[in-house]
């Protein structure tokens, strides 16, 4: 099946710029997914400019199938190339598209063909296949798999539904539809519970390894309820841009639809109050109103699923989330750094996380009205996180700056002979001592929070006060130049800075910057850039 389907990427080599709308309606709603080339030729050119760039070795495709010249002479030279995947009991059929101006011609190129009922069978190559044609495509699949063929075909012709095609320009899209995303669940939930059931038998059912599996267990079930299809397009511009662009869409009746479909556009900056520091990521997301409290629906459920971890009972984490509701609810907007760390610094000794509030100083006062709250909520448990924490404010350049720490030992629900492990995990993520969070005002809508020391907090003052923020970046100014002004959310990974966070051998890394922005329509955008 190799060659022959080589052979149908070959017939792009001179195919339209634009998107062919037939080839997805010419593909089954029931599909559980499928992926689209427009334009072969295309692509395969900016792959090689690309490789040459990077200097690394990759073969033309195109180049290595010339030697197929009848195949040329029967396709279409201005269709588009899918491989749909089909539902075959427990396996999955891929069903190939290949856009033909002369369908007769194609099936002249198999030996011993016979066809029966518009589906043909033969030889090519050594593979038997089984052929089909629908709005101007061949359909190519397996010959074990003509039934799955006929199904498709039979669908189409009868007025069924097809899946929805992608949106935007792209090189490539990858589409998992609802059908899919139901299938993939149902298998995953399947090998959850097994594992979940060996942990039981093997060590009891309150191993802490169960609670953090059951919220993989919520997880598919949000999948298979709300979403209705998950898309990746790609597109590499003549700059060897690399644009990615991933697309979530929920069902109508999911819970989530009224808080995304009401998201507005977002002029803010996203990144604000970070220091302008060599870093590994750094991210920043606008919310909308509604999506703090599912926010805290989602840290409710975490912490109802671990109590092992958390010692709290249903009741105070109700009592809890109804504090954070009031206190917090007005956050605006979040950003996080994860800078890059030196020598022996502790993984988090350089991140920290920024929220845009309407009053910062009123937000700090919240903070202390909080905590004494939840305390007295946890008071007559010993064994609870937020018993075991110390909480205290101080003063660090002249700014009040309240610290919360959470010792290392705190932390219930693990075996004896797995603690001494957890405290050296939080050893080398906070350094000792246990887990220090800082939280100072950097402007008056501006708090972030430093982890293990105040050092980010004075870099961060020092930026506020000379405007050399972190999103003033040059570098970062110039790739953010190519994603849409009014996103809601926006990442960035810099491969430089990873390579600088730890020893490594000198080799050629991956240029500098990566980008990742969510516009109001919900879509990822994924850049490299130089």
């Amino acid at each position: 099946m190799r060659k022959p389907l080589l052979a149908m990427f070959a017939c792009l080599a001179t195919a339209a710029s634009s998107f062919a709308a037939d080839v997805t309606t010419a593909i089954p709603s029931d599909a559980y997914g499928f992926v689209v080339v427009p334009n072969a030729e295309q692509l395969d050119g900016k792959v090689q400019m690309l490789s040459k760039r990077m200097h690394l070795p990759i073969p033309s495709v195109l180049t290595l199938l010339t030697s197929m010249p009848d195949l040329n002479a029967t396709l279409d030279q201005d269709g588009s190339l899918a491989i749909a995947l089909m539902p075959s009991g427990n396996r999955v059929a891929p069903l190939v598209y290949v856009p033909v101006d002369d369908y007769q011609a194609l099936i002249e190129q198999l030996t011993d063909a016979s066809t029966e009922d518009g589906i043909t069978e033969g030889s090519f190559n050594g593979n038997t296949l089984a052929l089909g044609k629908v709005q101007g495509h061949a359909v190519v699949t397996q010959a074990s798999d003509r039934a799955v063929l006929a199904s498709a075909l039979q669908k189409i012709a009868s007025g069924g539904e097809a899946v929805t095609k992608p949106s935007g320009d792209f090189d490539l899209a990858m589409v998992a539809t609802e059908a899919g995303l139901v299938r993939v669940t149902e298998v995953a939930q399947e090998g959850l519970s097994e594992m979940i059931r060996v942990i039981e038998r093997q060590s009891g059912p309150d191993n802490p390894a169960i609670a953090g599996l059951r919220m993989y267990e919520k997880l598919f079930v949000f999948v298979k309820s709300d979403l209705q299809s998950i898309a990746v397009t790609m597109r590499l511009d003549e700059s060897s841009s690399l644009r990615v662009t991933k697309s979530f869409v929920v069902k109508p009746d999911s819970e989530w639809a009224p808080v995304l479909k009401s998201i507005p556009a977002s002029e803010q900056d996203l990144l604000v109050g970070l220091p302008d520091i060599p870093f590994v990521i750094a991210a920043g997301v606008s919310i909308p109103g509604g999506g703090f409290e599912k926010m805290l629906d989602l840290s409710k459920t975490m912490m109802q699923s671990m109590p092992q971890l958390y010692h709290m009972t249903p009741s105070e984490i109700d009592k809890m989330m109804e504090l954070s509701r009031e206190y917090f609810s007005n956050i605006e907007g979040m950003s996080f750094l994860m800078g890059a760390g030196e020598g022996d610094m502790p993984i988090y000794g350089q991140m920290a996380a920024a929220m845009t509030v309407p009053d910062s100083d009123q937000y700090l006062d919240d903070y202390v009205k909080y905590w004494k709250e939840v305390r007295e909520i946890t008071k007559d448990s010993d064994q609870s996180f937020i018993a075991q924490s110390q909480f205290e404010e101080m003063t660090v350049k002249d700014h009040r700056v309240l610290r919360t720490i959470m010792p290392a030992q705190s932390i219930p629900g693990f075996p004896a002979e797995q603690q001494a492990a957890m405290e050296g995990m939080m050893e080398k993520m906070f350094g000792p001592g246990g887990m220090k969070m800082y939280a100072g005002a950097i402007d008056s809508r501006t708090v972030l929070i430093a982890y293990t020391s105040t050092d980010l907090l004075e870099k961060a003052w020092e930026s506020a006060e000379s405007t050399s923020t972190l999103s003033r970046n040059e570098a970062l100014q110039q790739v953010s130049e190519k994603l849409p002004s009014d996103a809601q959310m926006v990442g960035y990974w810099s491969p430089s800075g990873t390579s600088s966070s730890r020893p490594v051998e000198k080799h050629r890394v991956l240029p500098t910057w990566l980008l990742l922005a969510v516009r109001q329509n919900l879509l990822g955008l994924l850049r490299l850039a130089s």
